[in-house]
């Protein structure tokens, strides 16, 4: 089921092929993420498997 605004506007996610996913950590104690890796979603906006 989609859920729709007051306005009859489908709030279902509409994303974008090719767009970056930054995979952040933040240490314990830290003040900031840092970036481990960037991806970019495919044609159907799912990440790479990129298991070991």
């Amino acid at each position: 089921m989609r859920r729709r605004s007051p306005a009859g506007q489908d709030l279902a996610y509409q994303g974008f092929m090719g767009q970056p996913v930054e995979l952040q950590f933040k240490k314990a104690g830290a003040a900031h993420y840092s970036t481990v890796k960037t991806v970019k979603t495919d044609q159907r906006l799912a990440l790479p498997d990129h298991s070991p």
